[in-house]
């Protein structure tokens, strides 16, 4: 007997204002597996930056998601390479742009950092590792 399982996780994000009440609470995610590792806060809205499987063309995506200040989304954009990258981890660098950091196929697991322009271009992206895993969990 065959038996077929999906599973879909919604993410979402809880903004709170200065004196601790709700701003928005809103779920995000496609058809499949989706997750979030991390938020910022920036000007105009948040950047939510994590790992989208919702795609038939890859095994794994990491995915850029900025939502204006009421939680509407703006962009979805999804960078990767080879055939998986996961947990992305968003800064925002000095000057305009931004910087995701995340894990890969290569190897054993490789550490992969991306740079965007002001508007989510990639201006580069780099592999870094050895021959074991090298995980990014975190920037600032």
């Amino acid at each position: 007997m065959r038996r077929l399982s999906i599973f879909t996780l919604f993410f979402f994000i809880l903004p709170l204002s200065l004196y601790s009440s709700t701003t928005f609470v809103r779920d995000y995610g496609g058809l499949r597996h989706d997750e979030g590792w991390g938020c910022v806060e920036v000007e105009d809205g948040y950047l939510i930056v994590g790992t989208t499987y919702s795609y038939e063309d890859t095994i794994g995506d990491i995915f850029l998601l900025k939502v204006d200040r009421d939680g509407d989304e703006v962009l979805m954009r999804r960078y990767g390479l080879r055939s998986y990258e996961e947990r992305g981890r968003a800064i925002v660098r000095s000057g305009s742009g931004y910087g995701i950091g995340g894990v890969g196929s290569g190897g054993w697991g490789d550490f992969y950092l991306i740079r965007l322009d002001s508007l989510y271009n990639v201006e580069w992206q780099y592999w870094y590792g050895g021959s074991r895993s090298d995980w990014l969990w975190d920037m600032d």
